[in-house]
């Protein structure tokens, strides 16, 4: 559970005191905030009320009120204002994040008591969130130092410490207060406070590290995706505060000159030299080697470098490429008019991976386990792509890569005929291989749309012109408030996004239109599952009718267990998991048909709803029972293995225990 913060609570009250409608503006300007803020606080609000059966209205252009007789009302505002007790329940993964935050906020340890007395859960609940802990922070190479009578605190190098910081604070926020991180309408008093990143850094302005960056753009011409700008904007933010408190960063000779010879390490210094005069502080040269290597993680274009050519650089590196394309076609359907461009971006991504790998930069995709999901064919793919570049260039590709060379194929594979019809602008936040993949599947999707152009927030924040001559915009994130529509959609967009976005076009009708309705895809199960089944169904009626009947079944499934989400969002990330899982096994599944020629639906269909209806179990701790299991692991220990290893990278990634019971359960449909 959690404390609505105070200014929650001053706009329920001011809500409820008003007589009239409230427009969001108004509570905006009253409380100094954005109006983002304003609907991201009133999401609360508006769970706190339904728990209490008073609805709270919003109508374009009217305002917000509550539906609330005067009983109701005086014992709401006698509530409100003679309590502090109101509390959102957090999951697990939410309180794991709080309780990071606070052993970040003080030097002195926390005890579970105080923990306990804070998030209104019992200490037996904390104990297990330490435990958790404790295997996230060894990913960091952090301790958690545990006294007896005294505490609990973190210990582990300042690199790593940063690195960990960054993470939380970008998890911490990258719903809400990131978004504000960009925006041209963030306050310029704002700083990084408990309402924003939750007071886990001393004042830091905002504005002046946006100043610093921007400064720094005038002089070197660069672009970044917005992801990466709002990442390095919580970079500095740290790195300002820790150097303040005297906590510096040590790195090697051999890595510091390593580093100086990249061209981003002239934008580093610059951006150094303003936060030097901003903060009044000097900025050892290791911090300008690790704002250059946070600088070479961000998919950067450096613009006033353009007159280099990537094809004086390797010949060898471009001949590797071209066999994976033309394993790719082979495989895929390719559009010729595609190629020359699919080559240069695998080019240009395959050449930065190097470069980071050279510098000891750690890259993860943030989007790998949708990817898996949604392009699991693709996915494949690339992996065997990948295969072929490693038996050439001698270099090791992980996961990662497969799903970044993935989002590139599938926007090769996508490209068709464009139609000028509705102007759009895309705004994607992710990186070029997403956004790529995301303006294909719309332009393949909608004939009746043309796509100006695929820019970032930092972008049009830079330039209001983008907006002149366009119909509307589509995004991945929220924006604030613009002179032309927005539609939010996911960085995969989804068939039913896509259904929303034709149907928004055929209103004709884009006058004075506030940000278009989220829309969100609930059949993450399903989708990932018939990835899996869809080899062994033979016939597209039966496909069809098969998918109809899963559709069925877990939209049954997830409604038993909604009554234990608080939020909408908390079942979405529950089913989003589930499919995750499901994209894991049909590795798992491919691995064993390999070995042991099963064949079979009704098998792997059966393993597939087991695991599906054994997750809720085993995360109760709750098991099934087998008295064989040595047997059954001695006649089959090549399946028992396979089985066991899948299974354990499933139990570490998903925080879950799965005993050598649970495996037996399993071989049981394949033995």
């Amino acid at each position: 559970m959690l404390l609505l913060t105070q200014r929650q609570k001053a706009i329920l009250l001011n809500i409820i005191n008003n007589n009239t409608p409230i427009l969001i503006k108004d509570l905006a300007k009253k409380f100094n905030i954005s109006a983002r803020t304003v609907r991201y606080d009133l999401e609360d609000i508006k769970y706190w009320l339904k728990q209490k059966n008073i609805k709270l209205n919003q109508k374009s252009k009217i305002g917000i009120w509550l539906d609330i007789d005067n009983n109701l009302k005086e014992e709401t505002l006698s509530y409100l204002q003679g309590s502090n007790n109101y509390y959102v329940l957090l999951s697990k993964d939410k309180r794991i994040n709080y309780i990071l935050i606070e052993f970040f906020k003080t030097e002195k340890p926390i005890t579970i008591e105080y923990l306990a007395n804070c998030l209104k859960v019992s200490k037996s609940t904390i104990i297990k969130d330490l435990k958790s802990i404790k295997v996230y922070l060894e990913k960091y190479n952090i301790a958690l130092i545990s006294k007896p009578r005294i505490g609990h605190s973190i210990s582990g190098e300042e690199q790593n410490i940063r690195r960990l910081l960054s993470d939380i604070l970008i998890k911490a926020t990258n719903n809400h207060d990131m978004l504000d991180l960009l925006s041209t309408a963030y306050n310029k008093h704002q700083n990084i406070t408990i309402d924003t990143l939750n007071n886990l850094s001393v004042t830091i302005s905002i504005v002046d590290i946006k100043k610093a960056i921007k400064n720094s753009k005038k002089e070197y011409d660069f672009w970044m995706p917005d992801s990466s700008y709002a990442s390095l904007i919580v970079h500095l933010a740290i790195a300002m505060d820790r150097l303040i408190k005297g906590q510096k960063i040590v790195l090697s000779k051999n890595k510091k000159e390593l580093v100086k010879k990249n061209k981003e390490f002239l934008i580093a210094q610059k951006i150094a030299e303003e936060l030097s005069k901003i903060y009044e502080i000097v900025i050892p040269e290791a911090e300008i080697v690790n704002i250059t290597i946070h600088l070479i993680s961000a998919n950067m274009r450096l613009n006033f470098f353009n007159d280099d050519s990537i094809y004086n650089t390797d010949k060898s590196l471009i001949n590797s490429i071209r066999r994976m394309i033309d394993f790719a076609r082979k495989k895929m359907k390719l559009e010729s008019s595609s190629l020359t461009k699919l080559e240069n971006d695998l080019y240009s991504h395959i050449q930065l991976t190097l470069k980071k790998r050279r510098l000891g930069v750690i890259d993860e995709n943030p989007l790998l386990d949708q990817i898996k999901i949604k392009y699991s064919k693709h996915f494949q793919i690339a992996k065997e792509m990948i295969s072929i570049f490693e038996k050439y260039e001698n270099v090791t590709l992980d996961e990662s890569e497969a799903g970044y060379i993935t989002l590139y194929l599938g926007a090769c594979s996508e490209i068709s005929k464009q139609i000028e019809k509705k102007k759009i602008l895309v705004v994607c936040t992710t990186g070029k291989g997403s956004a790529k993949i995301l303006s294909s599947r719309i332009k393949n999707t909608i004939s009746d749309i043309q796509i100006k152009g695929i820019v970032s927030m930092f972008d049009i924040e830079d330039n209001d012109q983008l907006l002149e001559d366009i119909d509307f915009i589509i995004s991945t994130v929220s924006l604030k408030r613009l002179k032309r529509p927005v539609i939010k959609v996911s960085p995969l967009i989804t068939n039913r996004e896509l259904s929303k976005i034709k149907s928004f076009i055929t209103q004709s009708n884009f006058e004075n239109e506030e940000n278009y309705e989220e829309i969100k895809d609930e059949k993450y199960i399903v989708s990932s599952l018939m990835n899996i089944l869809d080899k062994y169904v033979d016939e597209s009626d039966k496909k069809i009718k098969l998918e109809q009947e899963l559709n069925n079944f877990f939209g049954f499934f997830i409604g038993m267990y909604n009554k234990n989400f608080i939020y909408n969002e908390a079942l979405e990330e529950y089913s989003q998991k589930i499919a995750m899982i499901i994209a894991d096994l049909g590795v798992m599944i491919q691995e064993i048909i390999d070995i042991n020629s099963v064949n079979n639906f009704s098998n792997v269909l059966g393993i597939v709803i087991h695991i599906i209806m054994a997750i809720p179990r085993w995360e109760r701790k709750s098991y099934n029972e087998e008295l064989n299991i040595n047997k059954y692991k001695e006649d089959n220990l090549d399946i028992f293995n396979i089985v066991k290893k899948h299974l354990e990278k499933i139990a570490s990634k998903y925080n879950l225990i799965i005993p050598d019971s649970e495996i037996i359960a399993i071989m049981r449909y394949l033995i």
